[in-house]
């Protein structure tokens, strides 16, 4: 009788384990089916967030990866201690004046793709006296983390103050690397005081509108960012007085002419500006074209405050077709040009039958053979912004610094 009492508290015992057992399995089964939907939750958060290129928020680190293994110019992964400690511009003077103060620096940014034959993307970053950035557009979404990591060196690993953005006009080439860093993982590095811009009603183009711009700039605008809408003829100043900005050119001065260049009226609708900087001239264009160049011309003769004489040139429409007009060369007449987009891009494209005047202007002028085969990326009075994944090419060239 013992005996058999005793298996029997032994078969309950096991039934009791084996239980005990399964609704431990079930548990664990729950929960992981309970965290399986969860991480599928953000899992397709995620993917929501990552369905465009333009609004990429992938992680600083991965950031850093993607510059470090472009092995071409100043961007190489022998460098990398230097890039990490922040000094990666060797033409850059990284250390203040005496007087506390950096002298005043523009850099222009390799902005063209692979993919695109026009070599499109422009990204010009001047700094101020005080540390702070007054930049011109972003470049295709393409260079995001040169940008990103551009800037960042330039503020000395901090944050990145940023006394105005400029965006000349509405095309992704031109703000497409902007937008993923002030919207995605980089946003909170970036301290904006004002965006300057100035909107087109020009809806041809789709999501290339003016419009699309401000609502970007209102989104990603915190605190005591400035949304400015820039006027025709007025001058905006910035870091005390020792930068001027003149707008020559809106959207607003070329409405009438919309249309008469064939699939490029937002090029049109560029803001243009003549910066006075230490003494110098520097016309910053963006991509306008002839219709605007037209207006620009006439002003220019007809009234000595719209003078299109400059020391600087930024080529308009990255050199290419469509760009400037022989007698808007004429009246800038500058003594160095800065180029965004490439030596080999110049081969093919400056010799077609629609930017002869850029070509002449080039060769005749400036003195610049773009069909030499030696044709170097930068030059005595010339700078040409490198391919980004072009071995050989410098990703970031000084192009100007104020001796004053």
């Amino acid at each position: 009788m013992k005996k058999a009492l005793k298996f029997t508290c032994f078969i309950i015992a096991i039934i009791i384990t084996l239980s005990a057992a399964s609704c431990g399995k079930v548990t664990t089964s729950n929960k992981i089916t309970a965290d399986a939907k969860q991480t599928s939750k953000i899992s397709d958060n995620i993917s929501d967030n990552s369905s465009s290129t333009e609004r990429d928020v992938e992680s600083k680190q991965s950031a850093k990866d993607t510059i470090l293994v472009n092995a071409n110019g100043i961007l190489e992964e022998s460098n990398r201690a230097a890039l990490e400690a922040g000094v990666y511009m060797p033409e850059a003077t990284m250390s203040k004046a005496s007087a506390g103060t950096y002298p005043i620096q523009g850099f222009l940014l390799s902005g063209s793709t692979p993919s695109d034959e026009y070599g499109n993307g422009m990204s010009v970053v001047y700094r101020l006296s005080d540390g702070s950035l007054f930049i011109f557009d972003g470049g295709s979404g393409y260079v995001r983390y040169l940008l990103y990591k551009c800037l960042k060196d330039l503020s000395g690993g901090g944050k990145i103050r940023v006394a105005a953005w400029v965006m000349t006009h509405s095309h992704g080439d031109h703000f497409g690397a902007m937008r993923p860093l002030l919207e995605g993982a980089y946003k909170n590095d970036f301290e904006i005081q004002e965006f300057w811009f100035n909107r087109s009603n020009n809806t041809t183009e789709g999501n290339d509108d003016g419009v699309a711009l401000e609502k970007l700039f209102n989104k990603v605008a915190v605190g005591d960012t400035k949304v400015r809408v820039l006027q025709y003829g007025q001058t905006y100043t910035l870091d005390g007085g020792r930068v001027s900005a003149k707008v020559l050119c809106t959207p607003a001065n070329v409405a009438s002419k919309i249309g008469s260049v064939s699939g490029a009226d937002e090029n049109t609708n560029s803001l243009v500006m003549m910066l006075t900087i230490g003494g110098k001239k520097l016309l910053m264009t963006g991509d306008a074209n002839e219709p605007a160049w037209d207006f620009m011309v006439a002003q220019h003769n007809s009234n000595t405050e719209y003078s299109l004489k400059c020391d600087y040139l930024q080529m308009p429409h990255h050199a290419v077709q469509a760009a400037g007009t022989s007698a808007g060369y004429a009246a800038a007449a500058p003594s160095y040009v800065i180029i965004p987009s490439t030596t080999g891009l110049a081969k093919s494209h400056c010799t077609s039958a629609n930017a002869s005047p850029t070509y002449n202007f080039l060769k005749n002028t400036m003195g610049i053979n773009t069909q030499a085969t030696n044709l170097s990326q930068t030059g005595s009075n010339y700078c040409y912004a490198g391919n980004y994944t072009q071995s050989g090419t410098k990703n970031v060239i000084c192009f100007f610094t104020s001796t004053q």
